[in-house]
Formats: C-alpha cells, structure tokens, sequence
C-alpha cells in the first residue's frame, strides 16, 4: 500500500467483490504486513455505490458506515473502482 501511495484496495474473487483492504482494517487487527490477505482482517461488508452517482453520495456512505475504501460499480454491476480517504 506505501509503494503506491494507496490507503486501500478491492479484494475480488474473480469479478465478485469480496470486500476492502485499508490501511485501518490492518491496524485494527494487529496484522502483521507479511500476513496474507485474509477474511479476518478485510471488511467483508459490500457497501458501493454506483459511477452515475454523485461524490457527496460516496462520502455519506463512507462516513456513515465508518469505511476507508467504497468500491465503485458501473451501470451493469461490474466493478470499475474505488474512493478512498486521503492518507495522513
């Protein structure tokens, strides 16, 4: 995550989303950075919202639900990217 400036991931199976990887959900378990990217550590919750929706919209569920990371899926469900807070 430091070696490309990133405060979170998308973790997918395939193209299903499985969840996110941010530098909080790491801390909070006390993972060490040579673990492997685990259910346990990752929030499972599925939370996104849509590309046709508005910024304000992405904030309000990241703050609402006290996420990091909101992946981003198109029109037709497909995952196409991630919001994240700023670092530091």
């Amino acid at each position: 995550m430091r070696a490309y400036d990133v405060g979170g991931f998308v973790v997918c199976d395939g193209s299903d989303l499985v969840g996110t990887l941010c530098d909080r959900d790491i801390i909070l378990a006390n993972a060490s950075p040579s673990e492997a990217v685990d259910k346990m550590i990752m929030t499972l919750d599925q939370s996104y919202c849509f590309e046709k929706h508005l910024f304000i919209d992405a904030q309000v569920i990241m703050r609402v639900r006290r996420l990091n990371a909101l992946p981003i899926r198109d029109l037709s469900g497909r995952l196409c990217g991630i919001v994240t807070r700023p670092l530091g």
